[in-house]
């Protein structure tokens, strides 16, 4: 599925922005309860403990936060998106909760012990830039961990696939970051050592997606995602229909005693900074 040509950084940044805002209400018990899988091991990526000082960068509903929390860390979640500000703060009272961009953060030099991000750099306009500014509030000797779906996860190729047999692939959507590192091991392997961080590994490992009805995971599709979500909405309504039809009897292929379970492939990036 194509994007349109031409990359405008502010245009990606005001899409996601817009796009996250609107899916704050629904997000945490809809594609939430699916990314939440990823916490415990991002956590333990970071060493998680009692008295840690943890950034949930691009924290949403603050999903990772409220893990963070529970192991003892003193939290700070952080997010471009008022209105998952806004709901995260609602949901995790004992939680810190700015609103800022990863690109251009509030916080002092080595403010933090530990960085996790949940499947957040996917959505920055410019991820080496907030790379770098993570190296900054990190003390030396502190861990990162961020997760990132492969290029061919099983939810995404599902929705391709609908979207190819029954709709418009090049429905025009504001195009996102060119090249982007993250769908790469060795390369972004390369650019976190260039950004001061030391061995960095990278684990694949798979997440579910799971329901007793596909319309329940079309809902997810629909709600609690941006590109995808801005990707059908912008068929006609007879081809909306014609992929949720699709949809259906693909996912039914997924469906084995009552439960549909959809395996989502991610990679999980660690590394410390020297």
């Amino acid at each position: 599925m194509s994007e349109t040509s031409g990359y405008d950084p502010e245009a990606f940044r005001e899409f996601e922005r817009s796009g996250w805002n609107g899916a704050a209400g629904e997000y945490n018990d809809l594609f939430g309860v699916i990314t939440g899988q990823a916490v415990p091991t991002l956590l333990d990526a970071v060493d998680a403990r009692f008295g840690t000082r943890l950034l949930d960068l691009a924290c949403g509903t603050g999903v990772v936060s409220a893990g963070a929390l529970m192991r003892g860390c003193t939290v700070v979640g952080a997010d471009f998106a008022p209105d998952m500000i806004a709901e995260a703060t609602r949901r995790w009272p004992g939680a810190e909760f700015r609103l800022c961009d990863a690109e251009d953060m509030p916080f002092d030099d080595a403010r933090f012990d530990a960085v996790a991000s949940n499947f957040g750099f996917l959505h920055f306009p410019y991820p080496e830039v907030a790379l770098a500014e993570t190296t900054r509030v990190l003390k030396s000797g502190g861990k990162l961990a961020f997760t990132a779906w492969t290029h061919d996860a099983g939810h995404r190729s599902l929705m391709a696939r609908a979207i190819q047999e029954h709709g418009d692939p090049d429905v025009p959507l504001v195009a996102g970051p060119p090249e982007p590192f993250l769908e790469d091991d060795a390369k972004c392997a390369r650019v976190m050592t260039t950004a001061g961080f030391t061995a960095p590994g990278i684990d694949h490992f798979t997440l579910y997606m799971e329901a007793q009805e596909p319309a329940r995971i079309i809902e997810v599709f629909e709600k609690s995602t941006v590109r995808t979500a801005s990707r059908l909405a912008s068929q006609t309504p007879e081809a909306r229909e014609k992929i949720r039809e699709a949809l259906v009897g693909m996912l039914r292929e997924y469906e084995s005693e009552g439960t549909i379970r959809v395996p989502m492939q991610a990679r999980l990036i660690s590394a410390e900074k020297r």
